[in-house]
């Protein structure tokens, strides 16, 4: 996670340096050792600009500012250690920091890209459910909210260690979590929770469509059970003409889970 700081920071330092006008945009950036996955990055060009790391991401996005008018940098001063080329809609960065080449391009951010993004860095294969009525849903932004807590529900993509051999596992962040460990789990956010922001924890649960409906119920009632009413179960929104929103979010707390048996249930 550092070095993915390290790398947005002199991005934004460059960005006000040299050529901002190129390299506003949403950008998918690798090295040698991500294999299959990338690092987004989004940077807006106007009074203030900024940046996010993995903006579309069901993991915590880093965001940094600049301020473009005053020349004021989070990061510090204009400068930069290493060789930056921008073509067109292709990026190389030499040997950021030490930690090696990153080549990217810029990508044309549709509602197809953004769900690649969401998918992208995930522990756990998941097939969203898709909501084609939306009576009962939310359409809910959790873009960029600091109190959202993400609890994805899918088979694990490390299917052949005997270790992930079970058929769902918990993501939690970057770990996995077993049933029994959701209660110490949503006891560390409330300890790590201001008194005057405890209203605003909001939990989403991102579940394969397939995932048994039982397990999405336990994990719901252990949340309620400590005082935290705002569990969302996550939906893909059937395409639609002129619909920007990707997801919409039914609200666990209004749902009779009596004899439903999928999660497609829940909706219909």
């Amino acid at each position: 996670m550092k070095k993915l700081l390290v790398l947005v920071s002199y991005l934004i330092i460059l960005s006000s340096c040299t050529n901002s006008e190129k390299i506003e945009g949403h950008w998918h950036l690798k090295n040698e050792y991500l294999g299959e996955r990338f690092i987004s990055l989004d940077l807006d060009k106007n009074s203030d600009s900024v940046a996010f790391f993995d903006k579309y991401s069901f993991k915590d996005t880093q965001k940094i500012r600049h301020y473009s008018k005053e020349k004021e940098l989070i990061t510090g001063d204009c400068g930069g250690s290493f060789e930056y080329k921008i073509t067109e809609k292709k990026i190389h960065l030499k040997n950021v920091q030490n930690y090696g080449d990153y080549f990217g391009k810029k990508i044309e951010l549709t509602n197809s890209h953004k769900l690649k993004d969401y998918l992208n860095n995930l522990l756990v294969n998941i097939d969203l459910p898709i909501v084609k009525h939306s009576k009962k849903n939310n359409s809910l932004n959790f873009e960029n909210d600091n109190f959202i807590k993400n609890l994805i529900f899918g088979k694990s993509k490390e299917t052949t260690k005997i270790e992930f051999n079970e058929e769902y596992k918990i993501q939690a962040n970057e770990r996995f979590l077993k049933l029994e460990e959701i209660d110490e789990w949503v006891e560390s956010i409330k300890n790590s929770t201001r008194d005057e922001d405890f209203d605003l924890l909001k939990f989403r649960i991102v579940s394969d469509k397939n995932a048994p409906l039982n397990f999405i119920e336990t994990i719901n009632q252990k949340i309620q059970e400590k005082g935290l009413k705002k569990v969302f179960l996550t939906y893909l929104r059937q395409n639609e003409k002129g619909t920007t929103e990707l997801f919409e979010y039914l609200d666990l707390a209004k749902i009779d889970f009596k004899g439903k048996v999928k999660i497609q249930d829940l909706v219909e």
